[in-house]
């Protein structure tokens, strides 16, 4: 056995012993006034009862990074006054009732990235001031009435990455004080309508990454005080009336990456405080006025990789006057219609890149006169009218990406050029005339977009052939 015998660092009465290769915490001594001791990232795989001195002072003990398989009971009860225990990164597979006998006085407990498969009942009863539960990254699938019980203090619990299929009504009923609950990366597969009983203070709540298909209607009338609800990454295909009914304190909603391709009339309408709705990635295939009925706070809107979207229902958005931020790209809208964009008069930022966009009608962006951040990157625009905002006093875009598109740089992009009230901070190419294809739209000239050109009609081709000023010869080329 090798002894490591070590000092007091500063006067903080912490010792750190990472990184020492210790195989047993008997193998060390430790001052009997240490407040806090680091033992992680050592080559300890079980702790026995009596194993641990007795540490009057000690209030925060971490074991993280080892190889602990095994705690025998009681094996805390020399450190009764520990308010924090770290034991995340071991090999734990189970924590039985008395464990953690004897420490009472624990704050915040992390067992994260175990393999832990079994939780007593009793495993955290005694433990009546906890505040913080880390459990992510195990092997749980099983939770009873009693797996929190009597943990009226605690404030937030990390469930992220187990095997929970299935949380039925009690099992949170004792959690009166919580605040943070994630359930993220999970087997759920349904909420009932009982499944979060006793979550009154909850604030953030997370279920993305599961398989839930359906949520019974009032599920989260117990969680009044919710801010925070992210349910992306599921299997949602429908929404009801009354699914966040009860949820008037909710500010943000997460819904990406679910099977959504319509949406009730009113399904947000008890939202009314909320501020940024997420419904990225799903198979909306139109936008309807009635999908943002009741969200006049509303100030966020991502609807962006909606692959199916082809429609934008007239004033579909005229309700949502206090939206600064909205998101439409990767959609499969080919126009952009003159009332499509209808009410939105907060919008300072605009996405609408990464589609088959062909035509920008004019008037399009006629509402949006706190427009400064405009992306229409990679779509298949060959123009964009100097009529676009319909009025002569329109915004000054600061930033504008038109890139990578199919631009057609003749007189139809004349009024673009150097002009103060747009910003083109990328570098889109022209695609066309011939004679242009392959230049920066920046490098242009007056003379290049704007000069004088003499045409005639090409009735084999119905189009005009223009006479381009200094080349001798014709090319087709729109004005």
């Amino acid at each position: 056995m090798i002894v490591l015998e070590v000092s007091i660092l500063s006067n903080a009465n912490t010792v750190d012993l990472q990184y020492n290769n210790i195989e047993s915490i008997s193998d060390a001594i430790i001052p009997f006034d240490t407040t806090e001791l680091h033992i992680q990232n050592n080559l300890i795989s079980n702790i026995s009862t009596n194993e641990l001195p007795y540490l009057l002072y000690l209030n925060k003990l971490f074991l993280g990074d080892n190889i602990i398989k095994q705690i025998a009971d009681s094996s805390f009860l020399g450190v009764g006054n520990l308010t924090t225990l770290g034991l995340h990164g071991n090999k734990l597979t189970s924590i039985g009732n008395m464990t953690f006998h004897g420490l009472e006085n624990l704050i915040e407990i992390g067992l994260s990235f175990n393999k832990i498969s079994f939780l007593a009942d009793s495993a955290f009863s005694q433990m009546t001031q906890l505040e913080k539960i880390n459990l992510r990254n195990n092997n749980i699938k099983l939770l009873t009435n009693k797996t929190f019980h009597n943990l009226g203090k605690l404030q937030e619990l990390n469930l992220r990455g187990n095997k929970i299929s299935d949380f039925s009504a009690g099992i949170f009923s004792s959690l009166t004080n919580l605040t943070f609950l994630t359930l993220r990366s999970n087997k759920i597969k349904k909420i009932h309508h009982d499944s979060l009983i006793g979550l009154s203070n909850l604030n953030e709540l997370s279920i993305s990454t599961n398989e839930i298909e359906n949520i019974e209607s009032f599920s989260f009338i117990w969680t009044s005080k919710l801010e925070s609800l992210s349910l992306a990454n599921n299997k949602l295909s429908d929404l009801s009336n009354m699914t966040f009914y009860g949820l008037g304190s909710l500010t943000f909603l997460n819904l990406d990456s679910n099977d959504l391709s319509d949406l009730n009339r009113g399904v947000f309408s008890s939202l009314k405080n909320l501020i940024v709705l997420r419904l990225k990635g799903n198979k909306l295939s139109i936008i309807r006025a009635r999908y943002f009925i009741g969200l006049e706070k509303l100030e966020e809107l991502w609807l962006g990789s909606n692959l199916q979207l082809k429609e934008i229902e007239d004033f579909g958005f005229v309700t949502l006057t206090n939206l600064w931020h909205l998101d439409l790209s990767e959609s499969g809208i080919e126009t952009l219609e003159k009332n499509d964009l209808k009410g939105l008069v907060s919008i300072t930022t605009f996405h609408f890149g990464y589609g088959p966009l062909r035509l920008v009608e004019e008037g399009a962006f006629s509402d949006l006169k706190k427009l400064n951040f405009l992306e229409l990157v990679q779509t298949e625009l060959e123009t964009l009218s100097e009529n676009v905002f319909n009025t002569s006093n329109h915004p000054v875009v600061q930033d504008t990406y038109i890139g990578d598109g199919n631009w057609r740089c003749d007189r139809r992009l004349c009024w673009l050029l150097n002009n103060n009230m747009f910003t083109i901070v990328d570098e889109p190419l022209c695609a066309g005339p011939p004679h242009l294809a392959g230049l920066a739209f920046k490098s242009l000239t007056h003379d290049d977009l704007c000069c004088n050109i003499t045409c005639k009609l090409d009735y084999s081709h119905g189009q005009k052939l223009c006479n381009i000023k200094d080349l001798g010869h014709f090319w087709l080329w729109y004005i």
